[in-house]
């Protein structure tokens, strides 16, 4: 919920806000300011309602009452009711679906018909854009654990920037390259969804594994496509690194088959800029954390041919 407030609104403000915004935007009067103390503008959600909240208690409110009276008039026209939130609060809901994403609304609240005003005051002018819903798609550092060592777990994570149901999310996904289902994490509705792909079997050949997300679901024209390469069986091979920001900074590696925690990883696993890094390892991730010091852009990593896995096999070559 986005509520602009009346009495920020002075002139210069609104100059700077018109200059800023990529929408049109209606600014009211501070006239209005004794009046009403906040009301619902900017950029808002498609399933969100819009407020007028007074700037005193309202003795003729009732929490919970439908509005009889047509207090609001919206340009594009807005199916829905008005009702009283709380003793100082008048909020719209518009009908499920009647919020368009990408359009802008101008807005006026009847306040004649909660205080004698001058005709100058009568209609409050306000506006307001409903965003597009927007998502974005990435890959996470693949699984693979001892238990498993022949098969490959893909993680990933589907963000919006606004809540989405579980069930819409899941329909926008679709898995090419492999018979296995896509799986998302519990949350009915999030706007963070942590996806899998589990039980991707090794072969003797490299296979690309692509995962697509089309927008088409939660009414966006976007589409994305992130691509994973499963490494190949009875090879231990590096694959990749990935930073870590929280908490600390640091960095994971990512292997094809789990590290063998019966070694001294110390002199297998360098940092040479950063000798009294800490080490962790998770099944075939090693995470190295680390105070970065200021003016540093990159690290060499070196990485020994003798670092086995927990199959015993070796990386068989240095990396530097």
């Amino acid at each position: 919920m986005k509520l602009w407030k009346i009495f920020l609104l002075t002139c210069g403000m609104a100059a700077l806000l018109a200059a800023c915004n990529r929408h049109r935007e209606t600014i009211p009067s501070i006239d209005y300011a004794n009046y009403i103390s906040a009301y619902t503008g900017g950029s808002i959600s498609s399933g969100e309602a819009v407020r007028i909240v007074f700037a005193q208690d309202m003795e003729q409110a009732e929490p919970g009452k439908t509005l009889e009276k047509k207090v609001f008039s919206f340009s594009p026209s807005l199916k829905g009711h008005a009702f009283w939130e709380n003793s100082h609060t008048v909020t719209f809901v518009p009908d499920s679906g009647a919020l368009k994403q990408g359009k802008t609304y101008s807005a006026k609240f009847h306040l004649s018909e909660f205080f004698p005003v001058t005709r100058k005051l009568r209609h409050f002018p306000f506006s307001f854009h409903v965003q597009q819903k927007d998502f974005s798609l990435t890959l996470l550092p693949m699984e693979v654990t001892a238990a498993t060592p022949d098969e490959v777990t893909l993680r990933g994570r589907l963000a919006f920037n606004e809540p989405v149901r579980k069930k819409e999310a899941q329909k926008m996904l679709r898995v090419k390259g492999t018979d296995r289902a896509i799986q998302l994490s519990n949350e009915e509705e999030s706007t963070l969804f942590d996806f899998t792909v589990s039980g991707i079997p090794k072969t003797d050949e490299p296979q690309r594994i692509q995962i697509m997300a089309d927008g088409k679901r939660i009414g966006s024209k976007d589409k994305c496509t992130v691509e994973a390469e499963i490494p190949i069986r009875n090879k231990f091979a590096f694959l990749s690194h990935e930073s870590l920001s929280a908490p600390g900074n640091g960095v994971v590696l990512v292997f094809s088959e789990p590290v063998s925690t019966e070694q001294e990883l110390r002199g297998l696993i360098e940092l040479p800029m950063m000798p009294s890094a800490t080490m962790q390892v998770k099944e075939n991730q090693v995470e190295l954390h680390y105070e970065e010091p200021a003016g540093i852009d990159s690290m060499p990593l070196q990485l020994a041919g003798s670092l086995r896995s927990s199959t015993g096999r070796r990386l068989q070559y240095n990396l530097q």
